[in-house]
């Protein structure tokens, strides 16, 4: 995961700077500009992204439930980037039906990204 969000960082001619890595999945801010990169490998699908914060002009991370026979669990946790003249991008951080391990500390991964991610965005 890490040599993936390096090639990515490297495109944009940066490295990674702030990341985390959790099971298939990796989120790095580059250090030398204001991109965004992310990874993620499924069973069923591979996706990688590379995000101009500048081009955002919102973020908002976002927790699904779904209820089954009375149990309510965790269905998926997405960030949701908006640019300000495309549709949405959407980071799936988790999500029970394409992930092989039980949710773990995504929902504080989420939040730290959205706290780091905020305050660089576009806000005009």
């Amino acid at each position: 995961i890490l040599q993936k969000l390096k090639q990515l960082a490297s495109e944009k001619g940066s490295e990674p700077g702030e990341l985390d890595i959790w099971k298939t999945t990796g989120i790095s801010l580059c250090k030398d500009n204001n991109t965004l990169v992310f990874y993620r490998k499924t069973r069923d699908n591979e996706e990688s992204h590379q995000i101009s914060l500048s081009e955002i002009s919102q973020c908002k991370p976002q927790k699904m439930m779904h209820t089954d026979q009375g149990f309510s669990g965790v269905e998926r946790i997405i960030m949701e980037l908006t640019p300000l003249s495309k549709k949405p991008i959407v980071l799936e951080f988790f999500n029970t039906h394409t992930d092989t391990s039980a949710l773990g500390d995504e929902i504080s991964i989420l939040n730290k990204w959205d706290s780091i991610i905020t305050p660089r965005l576009n806000k005009n």
